[in-house]
């Protein structure tokens, strides 16, 4: 390994030379540690999220969607809610059967609702789609994202 000028060598906890050592990984006494890739993409990723009021605000809409039995997805062009169709087949007699919802992500080019933070550019596609479950004694399906 090659040896760095004792110049440049700096022990993090006391600032001083370390003589011709190899320099490791030491910080400039003083200095800010560097942010890694992984933590520069996480702020990102959380600054460009909807803020809390909005959120707050997209969750009390969904909610009253999901109470009134309507499913929706998130359009992030519009910045609203709009209507989910389920999923549905067509037979080659040319009838229209819907589809179990346990069978929903075998069909081909199914695309799950999703929720506000798909305006996010760094959350992947994943992060974004809601589930869709069933939820008391009616058996209603809701759909909840990340909120």
């Amino acid at each position: 390994m090659p040896k760095i000028p004792s110049t440049l060598a700096v022990d993090p906890q006391q600032g001083e030379s370390l003589g011709d050592e190899p320099q490791k990984s030491y910080w400039l006494r003083g200095s800010a540690p560097r942010k890694t890739v992984f933590e520069n993409l996480l702020e990102k990723m959380l600054e460009n999220d909807p803020k809390a009021d909005r959120l707050g605000t997209f969750f009390d809409e969904l909610e009253e969607f999901n109470n009134a039995g309507n499913l929706v997805t998130f359009d992030a062009e519009s910045d609203t809610w709009i209507p989910w169709a389920r999923p549905v087949i067509r037979r080659a007699n040319g009838t229209i059967q819907s589809v179990d919802p346990s069978m929903w992500k075998k069909l081909r080019n199914f695309q799950p609702p999703l929720c506000p933070h798909s305006k996010n550019k760094f959350r992947t596609h994943a992060e974004t789609q809601m589930v869709l479950r069933r939820y008391g004694d009616e058996q209603s399906t809701r759909g909840r994202g990340l909120m």
